[in-house]
């Protein structure tokens, strides 16, 4: 069994965990989960040895993170995860506590009302370097005299929510294929109706589509030239979301919209997510650039195999 695997199994047994006892659905880091995530050095795992890390790579870490974000995301480990293996390329410390990741800087970017832990710091690029802040949004630490560009940071939080939005959508699709099995009308389980299945099939298109998407990018991100992946594959998870998130609520009905119902954090999540790091116009744009720099075939192929088709072109 590799490390991944068993930082998997362990991600799945805490937030098992947290399914058995009350939880406040709103906030955005739960305490309790966070330091046993700490106990097992997940929020170093992207880190390498020597600063107590694992040296994984996205493709190894793609399903804890899946996970986690399927489960809507009760810990900020996947910002965490990124913020901490960016600080250790920099040459600095990894980070006390959990990090989330922003852009621009402060909270200018964020959804206003996120309840942020007083002890969070926030990963972002002010202007001139990749800094940690406060949650009042004054960067108190540079990363390192010569920081990482202000791209690899997009490029970074871009992956991270597409590989939280397949989760999300997988955990969305879980919650509908178990309520539609759960929930009667005119006397039959809603899975029975063809409606209802055609919805199912939908959102686990979706699901399926935007996890490909998601891998794909993990593998050339590994690679070392993630780009257009990663703009690919950003493009795709926003879309997934507009139709996805809209088939899970119409499969719920009302009761997806309330706060002590799951779907409702994994929605809110997804959304903001699509919006985190570049739009979907943001990314379109960078994928026809892609295009007209170096031909549409060509960016079909290097967008289409992970090991470097495009070097034979």
């Amino acid at each position: 069994m590799s490390i991944s695997d068993i930082l998997l199994e362990q991600v799945v047994r805490l937030h098992a965990d947290r399914q058995n006892r009350r939880r406040d659905e709103t906030e955005e880091c739960d305490p309790v989960l966070w330091a046993k995530a700490e106990e097992l050095g997940l929020p170093l795992a992207m880190c390498p040895e020597a600063a107590g890390g694992f040296e994984l790579k996205w493709s190894e870490l793609f399903d804890v993170l899946a996970h986690s974000a399927s489960c809507g995301e009760p810990a900020p480990l996947g910002d965490t995860l990124v913020a901490n293996a960016l600080l250790c390329a920099a040459g600095q410390a990894p980070a006390q506590g959990p990090v989330f990741l922003s852009l621009p800087s402060g909270f200018a970017g964020r959804e206003p009302g996120l309840n942020f832990p007083a002890d969070a710091r926030v990963l972002t690029f002010n202007g001139a370097a990749i800094a940690l802040a406060s949650p009042a949004g004054d960067a108190d630490r540079a990363i390192a005299a010569r920081p990482p560009q202000e791209d690899q940071l997009i490029l970074a939080g871009a992956l991270l929510r597409v590989v939280q939005i397949a989760g999300a959508l997988q955990g969305a699709l879980d919650l509908s294929v178990r309520y539609a099995q759960e929930r009667s009308q005119f006397g039959r389980p809603l899975s029975k109706f063809q409606a209802v299945q055609h919805m199912l099939a939908q959102l686990a298109s979706e699901a399926v589509a935007t996890a490909a998407a998601a891998r794909m990018a993990c593998a050339r991100m590994d690679d070392g030239d993630g780009s257009l992946a990663v703009a690919v594959a950003k493009l795709r998870a926003g879309r997934a979301v507009e139709k996805g998130a809209m088939l899970a609520h119409q499969i719920h009905g009302a009761i997806g919209i309330t706060l002590e119902y799951p779907l409702a954090r994994l929605s809110r999540n997804m959304w903001r997510w699509s919006e985190d790091f570049g739009g979907q116009r943001h990314w379109a744009v960078a994928v026809g650039r892609a295009g007209l720099a170096r031909g549409a075939w060509e960016t079909v192929i290097a967008a289409s195999d992970p090991i470097g088709a495009s070097d034979n072109g």
